[in-house]
């Protein structure tokens, strides 16, 4: 029993790969939507109810993996005068899944990232399948709205970086992680 054990602990570290890449296509629906492609303070600028996606994130889990959790970290703000700005997020190429919105948004950047989803949540997503997630068109929307209130000003969404992390386990059964970015 305790050889095993001690095996168990040597291995554990190899059971978590983290693998990071950068989204290389977006709709550019925003202004200047690539500027989220990396966290570099150039910004990518949107309206309400305008929605930006990002693919082609590089993700290469395999078709027989099981997507156990989905996290979308991103570092975004709004412009100091409008105090409504939230965004709605939710994941392409899955099926249906379910909208994530975020709280209001700070009004400088503070180049802190906030997240939706967890290491557990699937989003109850209808197709999440480890070949969706390797696909080139699995990726997220970004959707300007608001808490409520009169609109926002115009491309009073600023939204400096995105980036996803995929948790799965490998038809193997070694559980991994990866983050795209």
């Amino acid at each position: 029993m305790r050889r095993l054990l001690i095996a168990l602990i040597v291995c554990a570290p190899l059971w978590a790969a983290t693998e990071t890449n950068s989204p290389t296509a977006n709709a550019a629906v925003w202004t200047d939507a690539g500027n989220a492609h990396t966290q570099n303070d150039a910004l990518a600028t949107g309206d309400i109810a305008q929605t930006e996606s990002y693919t082609s994130f590089g993700f290469s889990i395999g078709a027989g993996s099981t997507v156990d959790g989905i996290r979308v970290l991103y570092d975004a703000h709004r412009n100091p005068t409008d105090k409504n700005n939230t965004l709605e997020f939710n994941l392409l190429n899955v099926g249906t899944c379910t909208l994530k919105e975020t709280g209001v948004l700070a009004d400088s950047d503070t180049d802190a990232y906030r997240t939706e989803g967890s290491t557990s949540d699937t989003w109850s997503c209808t197709a999440l399948t480890g070949a969706n997630v390797d696909n080139s068109a699995f990726g997220v929307s970004v959707t300007g709205a608001k808490s409520t209130g009169q609109n926002p000003d115009a491309d009073s969404y600023k939204l400096d970086h995105v980036e996803i992390i995929v948790e799965y386990t490998e038809a193997s059964g070694v559980r991994r992680v990866i983050i795209a970015d």
